[in-house]
Order: structure tokens, then sequence, then C-alpha cells
């Protein structure tokens, strides 16, 4: 559980769960996400509001100096009008946010809430009966009557079903990742043939282009695909050194074979080490990255039903 949280939660009056704060403030529905130090310990506030106060709060939202006065930056606030979700992201600069923190951002936020009109209060966010229970719903702050949410449930159910009968297309998926590769390849031996150096920002680029396109042919993300992704992107970098390597024999006089650049890849590798490292490190990096991206997405893949409560 994160002390800062669970410090709040005594300040506000408000529930926390490992990283998560969340109830009812001042007649708000109200959550709050504090991610780990990966993220830069970031906070991601929430705030339910009433389908007739959203207008206002839209209005309020656009007046900078107002959000400035309630001490917060205008820069950072969200509005989702279809789910009716005022959000605001806080990214520690200086020091690790504090309780205090927490709930002055809390009263920064819902006063612009209250701008727009009426709170939730104790009714349901569906249909305006009593709903007594604050939830979080897949992260997001929820109170419903027990006849809404249990529709809401079954809804999930509907769409995780349907989702389940899409089947992962391993060979277009892989037909697409080949394409992929090529492109990496030649964008790698481009930069190397254009720039002479190693540019960690093509490795991640070829990454997420490899990464992309295998999750395009697939129709439907797996883990499985991950590792397709991480071995077409390192071989997109040794395919792109070979082909600068025989794009240099090329230039010199010799020709085009990749027979010949092989060896002399080799030859580099032993010479310079280092650079076949470095090279290989990037791509690592953009491994690293572009496998973050098809993770989340197979996660997402999949509706969930998550609820704490």
């Amino acid at each position: 559980m994160s002390n800062v949280l669970s410090d709040a939660a005594t300040l506000t009056n408000l529930t926390s769960r490992d990283r998560w704060l969340f109830g009812r403030y001042r007649g708000h529905p109200v959550g709050v996400y504090q991610q780990g130090k990966m993220e830069g310990n970031q906070m991601v506030f929430q705030v339910l509001l009433a389908s007739p106060a959203v207008q206002g709060v839209a209005t309020a939202v656009q007046d900078k100096e107002r959000a400035k006065a309630a001490g917060l930056k205008p820069g950072q606030i969200r509005l989702d009008t279809n789910g009716r979700i005022l959000a605001y992201v806080h990214t520690p600069v200086v020091r690790s946010p504090k309780a205090e923190d927490v709930k002055g951002i809390l009263d920064g936020l819902t006063g612009l809430a209250d701008a727009g009109g009426p709170s939730l209060g104790e009714r349901c966010e569906q249909c305006g009966a009593p709903a007594y229970r604050v939830v979080l719903v897949n992260g997001t702050p929820t109170q419903r009557c027990d006849d809404d949410f249990r529709k809401l449930e079954e809804r999930f159910g509907v769409v995780r079903a349907a989702v389940k009968q899409i089947r992962t297309d391993y060979a277009k998926g892989l037909g697409f990742g080949i394409v992929g590769f090529l492109i990496g390849s030649f964008l790698w031996a481009g930069i190397l043939l254009a720039t002479g150096y190693i540019v960690s920002i093509a490795a991640i680029a070829i990454s997420l282009i490899v990464g992309f396109l295998v999750m395009k042919g697939a129709g439907k993300p797996t883990y499985g695909l991950v590792g397709v992704m991480v071995v077409l992107t390192l071989a997109a970098v040794f395919f792109g050194e070979l082909l600068w390597i025989a794009s240099l024999i090329v230039q010199l006089g010799g020709p085009f074979d990749l027979g010949l650049a092989f060896e002399g890849y080799l030859i580099v590798a032993g010479e310079d080490p280092g650079a076949i490292a470095l090279s290989f490190f990037f791509g690592l990096i953009g491994v690293a990255i572009g496998g973050r991206y098809m993770a989340r997405s197979t996660r997402t893949a999949t509706p969930r039903f998550e609820v704490i409560a």
C-alpha cells in the first residue's frame, strides 16, 4: 500500500487499496492512482460527474486562470465528456507528493466539478436511483445502483465472449512482421550509410514498425507475438548492418554480395566488438519499448471487468 495514499485516506476519509485511493469526496465519486517509480510516481486523479454538470465543467476547464487559482496546472486537466470523467495528472518534480498535496488537488478538481452543477451525491450515475457505494471498475470511479451495476457486468461479459471468438492469425502476423523486418533493415542500413553513426531512436522505430505490423496482421495480439517481434527486430538490426557493409563494398568497386558482407561483418565484430554490441544494445532498447507496447495491447485485447471495492 502507498504510504502517501494511506495518509491521504485519513485526511480525506476515502479508502486506500494498494496504489488506489477512492470513494466519495465533497459529494463526488473520485479515484486516485499512484504510478510506480518507472513512471515518475505520477498520480492520476479522476472525478465522476453528473450528466447535467458536464457542459458547465467543460466551460470551467477552459478558464485557465480559474484552474490556476484552484492550484491546478491547466495543461494537465482532461475532460472525457462521454465517460463524464474529469481527470488530472500530477507529476512530482522536486519532491514526492505528500498527503496534503493529494487533498489539495482533490479540493481543486472537485471545485472545478462544482462549477458544472450539483454533484452526484448518493445517486446512481446511470438512472439517478439511490447508490451508496463508490467502486473502481477497470480503474475508473463508478457509482451505480445494484440493477445498473449488474447490467454493466453483463454487458462486459457479452463483449468478452465475442472477443474470445476472434482467432489470432499467426501466419498473417508473421507475414506482416517479415515486411516490418525488411522495412526496418533498410531503415537501419540507410541511416548507417547516410550518417555513419548508430542512431538509437532508429532501433525504437524498427521495433514499433515490426510490432505494429505483426499485430495488424495477426488481428488479435498475444504474448507469443511479442517474441516474434523481438526476433524480427534484432534480425532487422543484424540484416541492416549486412546491407550497410554490402553497400560499402559496392562503393569501393566490389560486387553486391551478402556472403562477402557477412565475412566483413565478422571482421568488424572481431576488430571492433563494441560497435556491434552498441547496435544490439540499442536494438534491445527498442525491443523493450516495443515489447511493452505489444504487451499492453495484449492485456487490453480482451475486455476486463476488474472491480476494486
